[in-house]
């Protein structure tokens, strides 16, 4: 991240025109149908702001079952960011944030899981196991994207 940049957690702080400034952004990151980067912007836990205080990108969240880790359900992270060095910070933040709203009895899922065939974050962070945030390499989805994933602590895989 640049020195000016900073992470924002805005999870349960989106008002309208926050959600309007986020929904341009994940529009001009290629979600072209209004209601779908209108509920990617609803969906924002954390937003990356440039020395101006503008949008510099953003990750959103969603619940979903994910059946190549047996069916667990996850957080599925989505990200638009453009600088592929602010990758794994706003990864990071999304996962803390996360995290501590499981830790005091947020929604069941065990984990976040990042879904991406990003060829530059790919080719960036090579390792099984990602140092910085300490995602883990889990396969190809059948759409081709490699999955990741953290779990929280003390989540249960296993019913």
């Amino acid at each position: 991240m640049g020195e000016t940049d900073h992470v924002e957690i805005v999870r349960g702080r989106i008002d309208e025109a926050l959600a309007e400034e986020l929904a341009s952004h994940w529009a001009s990151a290629g979600v072209s149908d209004p209601r779908a980067a209108r509920r990617r912007a609803e969906e924002t836990v954390c937003v990356l702001r440039d020395a101006d205080g503008r949008v510099a990108g953003a990750g959103s969240a969603f619940v979903s079952t994910i059946p190549l880790i047996g069916n667990q359900v996850f957080w599925v992270y989505e990200s638009a960011i453009p600088d592929p060095a602010n990758y794994q910070p706003m990864l990071g933040a999304c996962f803390e944030a996360l995290a501590e709203e499981f830790a005091s009895g947020g929604p069941t899922a065990v984990g976040l899981c990042v879904l991406t065939a990003d060829r530059a974050v790919l080719e960036r962070h090579r390792e099984a196991v990602w140092p910085e945030t300490g995602f883990l390499y889990a396969g190809f989805d059948p759409h081709g994207r490699q999955a990741r994933v953290r779990y929280f602590e003390g989540a249960r895989v296993y019913p």
